[in-house]
């Protein structure tokens, strides 16, 4: 069913207006597919003027950019990624298995749900530059905020003197993320409990000193962990 449109109001809060052109934009792209879904069309379901898409968003690779990041966050008014609450206690953090245990979480669950859209992302990568352009700078945002991360857990003393932070950074970049959510957990049927503790615990053996974090990888062998099951192998900080 084509998605319902929307008559133009005007006085409305900039963040609705950008949450209405989000939402219209996810549906469109779903329904339509990325290169016939216009921004004269998500205009119009939005209920705003073009102008106002293009002023909010500037180009249609960028509306596809925030799109990803707001269903990721699972609110297309969510902060910044580097202010919600699970990044802040992460870099904040003076225990690098909680660092690491936090982000392998939490970033897991942001590309759970991002997974449904990268057919459409990947359609849209092969047809528009542009869309690779504004991809590949995303990318590079998110290895800037893995290597930040990893500085604060260099401050620990235990990050592996042959790794450092800019090839740890690497690391994490390439293991966390959409692909290889996808290929253990869709391709290989793997529970997402148990790719989340894989994945802590290679990381953890990555990373870090031997012995810096023995709880890493706990659940790893269980089929059936229930969901949370890396929450509660989490080390509790004190006051946290």
């Amino acid at each position: 069913m084509a998605p319902v449109r929307r008559q133009p109001t005007r006085r409305r809060d900039p963040r609705e207006t950008r949450r209405r052109i989000v939402e219209a934009a996810v549906g469109l792209f779903e329904a339509n597919g990325y290169p016939r879904t216009t921004m004269a069309d998500i205009a119009g379901v939005a209920g705003v003027a073009i102008q106002t898409v293009y002023f909010s968003f500037h180009t249609k690779a960028e509306l596809l950019m925030e799109c990803v990041l707001a269903v990721g966050a699972d609110d297309p008014a969510a902060p910044h990624h580097r202010d919600r609450p699970w990044m802040r206690e992460a870099m904040s953090a003076t225990d690098p298995c909680r660092q690491i245990a936090l982000l392998v979480d939490n970033g897991t669950d942001i590309f759970a749900r991002i997974s449904p859209l990268m057919d459409l992302v990947g359609a849209a990568l092969a047809t528009d530059a542009s869309v690779r352009a504004v991809w590949r700078a995303k990318g590079d945002a998110r290895r800037d905020g893995l290597r930040d991360l990893l500085e604060v857990v260099a401050r620990s003393g235990v990050l592996r003197p042959e790794v450092g932070v800019d090839r740890g950074a690497d690391i994490v970049f390439g293991l966390l993320g959409p692909e290889m959510l996808n290929l253990l957990t869709v391709e290989c049927s793997w529970p997402i409990e148990r790719y989340k503790a894989w994945l802590n615990e290679t990381l953890c053996q990555q990373l870090l000193l031997p012995g810096t974090c023995p709880h890493a990888g706990t659940a790893r062998d269980e089929a059936s962990s229930p969901p949370g099951a890396l929450r509660s192998a989490i080390p509790r900080s004190g006051g946290s």
